[in-house]
């Protein structure tokens, strides 16, 4: 993961383990997450279950565990219940990504 190279170990963060839609990733480095979870999301869908996994991940996240969710299936549509459920409020985390965006382009 590029974030954890270059930056940081995201607090949250969800993958499907593949590329480009077909290959799959071997070796995932999960170092730095405190927690993983394993789940199956079958595409164009969010179950009651996915949704649960997610609001659990968010609120440990929010409480200093850095939470890496791998995603059997389709990981796209986690974004909806991890936004609806993310605190409002961050500003330090806002300044913190938008002094590390000014500070990588050339653009303001």
């Amino acid at each position: 993961m590029n974030t954890i190279k270059y930056w940081r170990v995201p607090d949250l963060a969800f993958m499907d383990l593949k590329t480009r839609r077909t290959i799959g990733m071997s070796g995932v480095e999960t170092i730095g997450f405190n927690r993983v979870i394993n789940i199956v999301n079958k595409p164009a869908t969010l179950s009651v279950e996915v949704i649960n996994t997610v609001r659990d991940a968010m609120r440990d996240a929010i409480n200093g565990i850095h939470v890496l969710v791998q995603v059997d299936g389709e990981e796209d549509l986690l974004a909806i219940p991890a936004v609806l459920l993310a605190p409002r409020g961050l500003p330090g985390a806002v300044r913190s990504l938008y002094r590390l965006l000014n500070r990588h382009t050339h653009y303001r």
